[in-house]
């Protein structure tokens, strides 16, 4: 896939169109082709670099993410490829007691898409 990625922290130059592994779904997730991702205030935050934030590098940014689904993982039957999505870029783990309860957001394993781990800006 090409990606649109972020070689170190700094201004944009920091930035560069590299080819990248095509993401495989696991069981219970989807991969999305995506059709638009915002510029959010979080990607230049992130690309300027924050203290605690260890990245791996290269990283994809990209937390607000609308597409539609290309491949579904084996148990994601609910989500068809073909099916249009806009992304939650908030992910929890869906099993502890935070989550269960409806506040996945208190989820010790909560991350944002983009920040955390690779985020929309793929094609």
């Amino acid at each position: 896939m090409r990606a649109m990625v972020l070689t170190g922290h700094g201004g944009p130059d920091k930035l560069q169109m590299q080819e990248l592994p095509d993401p495989v779904p696991k069981a219970h997730e989807v991969r999305v082709r995506v059709k638009a991702c915002a510029l959010n205030h979080l990607d230049l935050f992130v690309r300027e670099g924050w203290p605690k934030l260890k990245l791996e590098l290269p990283h994809v940014l990209g937390s607000d993410v609308a597409g539609v689904v290309d491949l579904a993982g084996a148990e994601a039957s609910d989500l068809p490829a073909g099916t249009p999505v806009m992304v939650n870029p908030g992910v929890s783990c869906g099993a502890c007691r935070e989550c269960l309860s409806g506040r996945d957001n208190r989820c010790r394993g909560y991350h944002i898409l983009g920040e955390h781990s690779r985020g929309g800006y793929a094609q």
